[in-house]
């Protein structure tokens, strides 16, 4: 009995004694969301995360189609528009109608996708390059829905990112002197602390050099007199 009461004061006096501190990690380590410097990592978020704490839900689809008829005193143009939350959605398409005369000329847009890109970049006609991080887009599908019906046409696809000049599609009855034409985008409104997350960059173009842009034009179809 006497050998065991060293070795359990030993016990005892440990098992009394303050607790050992312990350094606390940084929060990043269990916050995998967080940098150490506070800000948001967008990197670790989900789609609906970005889209909450970036955008505030919004992703706005904005269109609007364009009859004009005519040449010069008797030319006239007739516009309908809207502009559409993309996110929660209730429903997968909208549609544009304008009466000419007898006709009513629309077009149905459709969302086939609402999609985010971790980074992209893009490079329009003017040479302004333009870079995104955890940046929505927007696959959109236009059906012309003439009544009565000119011809039967195929779907037109549109893939749309944020921020940039409207898309346009066109078509032309030639015989009527008759012009419609839908135009869309996908618009955003950026929080803060993420408004660096979307940059427009302008290029660099030496004095002495000409720097010739070839335009992409848009698409345009001819319809003869139903």
């Amino acid at each position: 009995m006497k050998k065991l009461l060293p070795l359990t004061l030993f016990f005892a006096f440990v098992s009394c004694g303050p607790a050992p501190e312990l350094k606390r990690r940084p929060e990043s380590f269990f916050q995998k969301n967080k940098l150490i410097d506070k800000k948001i990592n967008l990197d670790n978020s989900s789609v609906a995360e970005v889209l909450s704490l970036k955008y505030d839900n919004k992703v706005i689809l904005d269109c609007e189609l364009k009859i004009m008829t005519g040449t010069g005193e008797t030319s006239g143009v007739q516009k309908e528009s809207f502009s559409w939350n993309l996110v929660n959605s209730a429903g997968s398409e909208k549609t544009l109608n304008i009466q000419v005369g007898e006709r009513t000329l629309g077009a149905v847009v459709k969302l086939k996708t609402l999609g985010m890109k971790k980074s992209d970049s893009t490079t329009d006609a003017q040479g302004i390059q333009y870079e995104m991080k955890h940046t929505p887009f927007a696959d959109i599908e236009i059906n012309w829905s003439d009544s009565p019906v000119a011809q039967e046409t195929q779907p037109l696809l549109l893939f749309l990112k944020e921020k940039l000049t409207p898309q346009k599609l066109i078509q032309v009855y030639s015989e009527e002197m008759l012009t419609k034409e839908i135009s869309c985008a996908l618009n955003t409104e950026i929080k803060e602390p993420f408004t660096d997350e979307w940059k427009a960059i302008a290029p660099v173009v030496e004095e002495e050099e000409e720097v010739e842009v070839e335009e992409t034009p848009p698409v345009v179809e001819t319809i003869p007199n139903p």
